[in-house]
């Protein structure tokens, strides 16, 4: 215990350096079997060296939940997406194209995120006698987040019961913005609006724990073109 509090005062002092030695552009895109959209990746060196870039795959499950966490993937099963190539070298000052293609039409969304990470040249241990003082590099690890859509995609969301809240019945992820109980005589930019700003995927649920039972719910949400759209649930 005593050695391991000492290493880690050590660590606490020691001046980190965060290394930016690349970029990831766009940092989220989404793929489709019949067309793909997005579907390429700018890898774009920040360095001045060769670098040596591995892709790590992963599928998110029960995405934007307390539950989430991420499973492996390995790219060559066949299964949901590739990306290609999952190795390469990066010169300096280049920019490297990787293709990230569907295999499939999922029946609903699936969620994953592809992490670039630089492979370490340095494995010989010649900085491992340098001081305390030292700089300790860190480089960053970009993670893209990628959706895979089903051909058909169809937005749907039911009340739940007893407990106050609703369900995403739908096949995709809805970007919920707001939620009102205003008469349904009512336009929507006359509703007194409460903020949701977060995307529910499909099968998730959310408590609502202020809605009355008895009163029609009004769910405002935006569109994969950020239109502001609204339904209304008995």
């Amino acid at each position: 215990m005593y050695l391991k509090s000492i290493i880690f005062i050590l660590l606490a002092l020691l001046p980190f350096t965060l290394k930016a030695n690349l970029m990831v552009y766009p940092m989220s895109v989404q793929v489709t079997a019949d067309k793909q959209t997005n579907s390429t990746l700018k890898i774009m060196s920040k360095s001045d060296t060769t670098q040596y870039i591995r892709v790590v795959l992963k599928e998110v499950i029960n995405p934007a939940t307390p539950e989430e966490r991420e499973q492996d993937v390995a790219n060559w099963q066949g299964q949901g997406i590739v990306i290609s190539p999952v190795k390469f070298a990066l010169p300096a000052g280049s920019t490297k194209t990787v293709r990230v293609v569907a295999l499939n039409a999922p029946e609903q969304e699936r969620v994953y995120r592809a992490y670039f990470e630089p492979v370490s040249g340095d494995v010989t241990g010649k900085n491992s006698a340098k001081s305390v003082q030292a700089q300790v590099a860190l480089t960053l690890v970009w993670g893209v987040l990628i959706r895979q859509l089903p051909d058909k995609p169809h937005i749907a969301l039911q009340r739940v019961h007893p407990r106050p809240g609703i369900t995403n019945t739908g096949n995709v992820r809805i970007r919920l913005r707001g939620y009102s109980q205003c008469p349904p005589h009512i336009s929507d930019d006359k509703c007194t609006w409460k903020a949701i700003p977060q995307g529910i995927y499909p099968g998730a649920s959310m408590a609502l724990p202020d809605i009355e039972r008895q009163k029609p719910l009004r769910i405002r949400y935006l569109t994969e073109d950020d239109k502001p759209l609204s339904l209304t649930l008995p």
